[in-house]
């Protein structure tokens, strides 16, 4: 069991640190220490060196043109549709989250929420309200770091959420378009529509299978299975012969909430499902 958890902690690259991480951001109290990404607004500005006069200036965001909005929590009224087309983007509050939405705007962040989970998974901006009333108002897009929830003023789950939502953002921001799944072929085993297979493609991950037979096992990364199917049915046996990690679905919350990627070993423990 200990060797399937090494394989997928190796194989996931993400490391964790040997303390807890120290606050670098008021608002953001268990970010990691290395983090000093420019666009989170309570983050002390760079320091300059005068004998230095040639250096640029910082970019203060990296706000793309063009904003393509979903929303959960509220409605869309035309007077705001209007404005973020006048801005040149686009805003929806359809239930299908896909990988062509930049934004993510909720009225509050729920760590339960399929929307949100596949926004964390994405590494797209999670916000508040007010960045599409404020860039409204002033006819061009807000600086989102104005915008990000502040974790220190949220109740404890909502504040978990804020902190990965923010954190996943931070993690992904010099991939665009590569998720925190991003390369990972998975076979998805479900009795009930959990949504995992959004959450998963819109990391990145391609979903192979979604039920057995399992064959061409030799590339596949892990395996969600349902804790209701029997473990010891032949119709796993593939996978616990070519040694493929198996896990239950609450991981990919676990996996998403937890600060840097992989939970800690005694807790991946309770996901794994093992052949024994």
């Amino acid at each position: 069991l200990q060797d399937e958890i090494n394989r997928f902690a190796t194989f996931t690259n993400l490391t964790k640190p040997q303390q807890p991480p120290q606050s670098t951001v008021s608002n953001i109290p268990s970010l990691p220490p290395q983090s000093t990404v420019s666009n989170i607004a309570s983050l002390p500005p760079q320091s300059t060196v005068s004998n230095i006069p040639s250096l640029p200036p910082q970019p203060i965001s990296n706000t793309p043109k063009i904003c393509n909005i979903l929303i959960s929590g509220f409605y869309v009224t035309s007077q705001i549709e209007k404005g973020i087309a006048k801005l040149g983007g686009t805003i929806s509050n359809e239930n299908q989250f896909t990988t062509k939405y930049t934004h993510l705007i909720v009225k509050v962040p729920r760590y339960n929420s399929v929307k949100f989970l596949s926004a964390c998974a994405a590494g797209i901006w999670i916000l508040q309200k007010s960045f599409i009333d404020e860039s409204i108002a002033k006819g061009c897009w807000e600086d989102e770091s104005k915008h990000q929830w502040n974790a220190d003023l949220l109740p404890p789950t909502q504040r978990e959420a804020a902190l990965a939502s923010n954190i996943w953002r931070e993690k992904l921001s010099n991939t665009p378009g590569q998720g925190c799944f991003f390369g990972m072929r998975v076979i998805l085993w479900v009795i009930t529509d959990l949504c995992l297979e959004q959450i998963l493609v819109a990391g990145g991950a391609e979903v192979v299978h979604n039920g057995p037979p399992f064959v061409n096992t030799q590339e596949i990364d892990f395996a969600i299975i349902d804790k209701k199917l029997n473990k010891e049915s032949e119709q796993l046996h593939p996978l616990f012969t070519a040694q493929i990690i198996c896990l239950l679905p609450d991981f990919v919350k676990a996996f998403l909430l937890s600060y840097y990627g992989v939970p800690e070993d005694d807790e991946l423990q309770r996901y794994i499902l093992s052949q024994y």
